[in-house]
């Protein structure tokens, strides 16, 4: 019986459904089997659902109560999808019936595994121009069918288009379109649609025709290549107004990358005179084929196969108190997937530059140059958890991956496991383990976990409070599981940044460093932060090259896309062998697996330096630092390439430059004492000096005060601190061999005699 032989269908019954009736496993109407929930709108909810008659998977939307009572709305649906069904078209979604059994009414529809295009835009902020074309084209040619055997859509938005996983559009929702010829049951005089893309006519309660949907195309195409909606409005009745008499900001505002030929097609589509649009679906597309070879060459993008950008995950939660958790899981994939063989797994610093930019997936993919990004989302409620990840392909934002998980706050680390298997999986590698392993060992106390994400989010600001608040943090991690590997070489890298930052004595620093890495060794042998610690120990403070280069080595045999193992290991060849060339090569490397990290770009200037390449150095920094105004070593290398060319005032700009930014360190203080000193200022190079010789004496930083006196020409004094910086085991005494600061006593026995202690070549 169908609804308008029916005229009076009970809300209270429709209402009166009972939940479980729709759950998954419940079968529906004695034969749709419910799969899942997939979302629902204005319309109602709709389900994924196996029709057990003919074996097939379908869609089935349930019509809310106040839908399915209103008899005249119904009626207009039963005689307005006799059309759409008539509709046959690889881009349009089938529509098979409109069914009521014991008083709910429902749709059954082809189901299309995929996502819509609006979540699809998003994602992505921008679509390429090419991608835009080809889903353009195909909604294009869809619609030509339907206008052909006389329908006209009347709601077409990315909402109503669906993409599937073969990358194909197809419309929906021809619930709401009605027939050219003979009118359908809707009146003249009747708004129908979404404000937000509806004709001018449309607004205005004139009957539609084929142009009104050329119309919402063309505002569709707008919306996929800047990311926003043409008009905007707190009502819809002040957005209608607006589609009706605003003229809309040119497309090429928002995106400088959509060729002219493109905006010239978008607008003609929105032109407010349906008689100046395109007058047929098939004008259109005989545009935009004219359009789509311009389109493809503009959008051009460096191809990184088998990579991947892993995001820091959105807090969803109600307190937003879950942000280190985020960055945590994030962290914690990364860490995951850098050692899977073959693929290139963008490092933390680059991945995470992006927090808080409105940035779009296809410019960040740019940016980062990789072929895949990996975002998600966090909502914590309690002890459950809701994990929203998907894995999205750059040069089109179409979703290669997606997955949401409902746990309970236990299983956080199976989670971990699932995403990392699944795009493992996805991009078809290998792994030379199962995933699970290559992430480390997991902590037994959840709250031991709880604790060393929140550590990793302070000691990732590189910051003094930064760093005294990750000690606290990885101390009660350690506290709560003593076994716990990842915290101790944490540990271990949180005192390694106390000494840098001098705010402990070096050996102390080191002595607490070096037993935190070995535990964290002891119980997982292979955790290449462990071996990582250990190799800057016996570099710069030990000074046993051979110890060292085995844990560089160790380290990047376990991780290969270890960033800032490979930025250091470089150093380090700088440092002992003058393997100059080596050096550049690594750091080439570490550019690839983090390219927007300042401090491997700044080690390239430091090596530049060592070269006596000035210019270079020069022209590198000055990059560096016009991108990156507030990055205090970008200017520290800068000064120090202008002392090293004689450019004594630059030098002293810059260097002041990064102390304002980054704190009066011994080497920011050191260097500018040194500057004064080759300028000829000896009352302000004794400024510096005392400054240093107070801190040295208390903590470490005997070598700068070397350099100062090594500047003022005090060579015997200067021989005294460099002994003093032996005892100290002070770090900076490993860069003497390169250092130009002792350009002039290279030759010197007592120079060679620190050197050779130190191991130096």
């Amino acid at each position: 019986m169908s609804p308008a032989e029916n005229k009076s269908i009970s809300t209270t019954r429709t209402l009166e459904i009972p939940k479980e009736a729709l759950s998954a496993g419940s079968l529906f109407a004695g034969r749709y089997l419910i799969i899942e929930e997939l979302g629902h709108g204005g319309m109602g909810m709709v389900y994924k659902v196996l029709d057990t008659k003919i074996k097939e998977t379908m869609a089935l939307k349930f019509l809310k109560p106040e839908v399915a009572s209103n008899t005249e709305t119904m009626e207009r649906f039963n005689n307005e999808l006799k059309f759409a069904r008539k509709i046959r078209h690889k881009n349009v979604c089938q529509i098979y019936d409109l069914n009521e059994t014991e008083g709910n009414s429902y749709i059954i529809m082809e189901y299309v595994p995929g996502e819509d295009l609006r979540s699809m835009i998003r994602m992505s902020g921008q679509l390429s121009v090419e991608t835009a074309v080809k889903f353009a084209r195909q909604v294009g040619e869809g619609l030509r069918e339907a206008h052909r055997i006389g329908i006209v859509h009347r709601d077409l938005k990315p909402r109503n288009i669906m993409i599937d996983k073969e990358g194909q559009a197809k419309i929906m929702d021809f619930g709401i379109a009605r027939s050219i010829k003979d009118g359908g049951a809707t009146s003249a005089g009747l708004v129908i649609g979404t404000p937000a893309y509806m004709s001018p006519e449309q607004a205005a309660g004139i009957e539609a025709d084929p142009r009104s949907d050329i119309y919402s195309l063309g505002i569709v195409l707008y919306e996929m290549l800047t990311g926003e909606e043409p008009f905007k409005g707190e009502t819809p009745l002040s957005i209608a107004l607006k589609q009706r008499g605003e003229i809309p900001k040119r497309p090429s505002e928002l995106n400088a990358r959509i060729p002219n030929d493109m905006e010239m097609l978008i607008l003609k589509c929105m032109e407010k005179d349906r008689d100046n649009r395109y007058q047929t679906a098939e004008e259109f597309l005989s545009a935009l084929s004219e359009v789509r070879t311009v389109a493809a060459e503009t959008t051009v993008i460096p191809k990184w196969k088998n990579s991947i950008a892993v995001l820091p995950f959105i807090d969803l939660s109600p307190e937003k108190d879950q942000e280190y958790f985020c960055d945590g899981l994030a962290e914690e994939l990364i860490n995951s997937l850098t050692k899977v063989e073959d693929l290139r797994t963008v490092a933390r610093t680059s991945a995470f530059s992006f927090i808080g930019k409105n940035v779009g997936i296809r410019e960040i993919g740019r940016e980062l140059r990789v072929e895949t990004v990996l975002e998600g989302s966090v909502r914590k409620a309690g002890n459950r958890l809701r994990i929203n990840a998907q894995l999205i392909h750059v040069a089109d934002g179409f979703h290669l991956w997606s997955e949401q998980f409902d746990r309970e706050m236990k299983d956080v680390f199976t989670i971990q496991d699932e995403i990392a298997e699944s795009i493992v999986h996805k991009l078809k590698m290998r792994p030379t383990a199962p995933v699970e392993e290559h992430g480390g060992k997991h902590p037994r106390n959840l709250e031991a976990y709880d604790a060393y994400l929140r550590g990793r989010y302070f000691l990732n600001k590189f910051t003094n409070e930064g760093v005294r608040s990750a000690l606290a943090c990885f101390e009660e991690a350690l506290a709560k599981d003593a076994d716990f590997a990842a915290a101790h070489a944490a540990l271990a890298e949180s005192y390694q940044r106390y000494s840098a930052l001098g705010l402990l004595a070096s050996k102390e620093a080191v002595a607490k460093a070096k037993a935190a890495a070995l535990h964290a060794l002891d119980l997982d042998p292979g955790l290449a932060d462990a071996h990582y610690a250990l190799a800057m120990i016996a570099a710069f403070h030990e000074w046993n090259r051979t110890t060292a280069e085995e844990r560089f080595k160790r380290a990047l045999e376990l991780n290969p896309n270890y960033a800032r193992a490979l930025s250091w290991y470089a150093i380090f060849l700088m440092s002992y062998q003058k393997k100059y060339q080596k050096a550049l090569e690594l750091i080439s490397r570490a550019e690839e697996l983090d390219p927007l990290e300042l401090q491997v770009k700044a080690h390239r200037g430091w090596v530049y330096c060592f070269q006596h390449r000035f210019d270079d150095a020069i022209k590198l920094l000055q990059d560096i630092t016009y991108l990156e105004p507030f990055f205090a070593q970008g200017h520290y290398w800068l000064g120090c390439a202008y002392l090293y060319k004689g450019l004594y005032d630059d030098a002293v700009g810059e260097l002041e430059k990064a102390i304002s930014l980054g704190g009066r360190s011994v080497f920011h203080i050191g260097m500018l004492g040194v500057t004064y000193a080759r300028a000829g200022d000896k009352s302000r190079a004794l400024q510096a000096l005392a400054e240093l010789e107070n801190s040295a004496a208390t903590r470490s930083g005997f070598s700068w005060v070397a350099r100062v006196y090594a500047g003022l020409g005090e060579t015997d004094k200067m021989f005294e601190c460099l002994e003093k910086a032996y005892e100290q085991r002070d770090p900076s005494l490993t860069y003497m061999a390169g250092s130009l600061e002792f350009e002039g006593v290279r030759s010197d026995p007592r120079f060679k005699a620190i050197a050779e202690k130190i191991g130096l070549e």
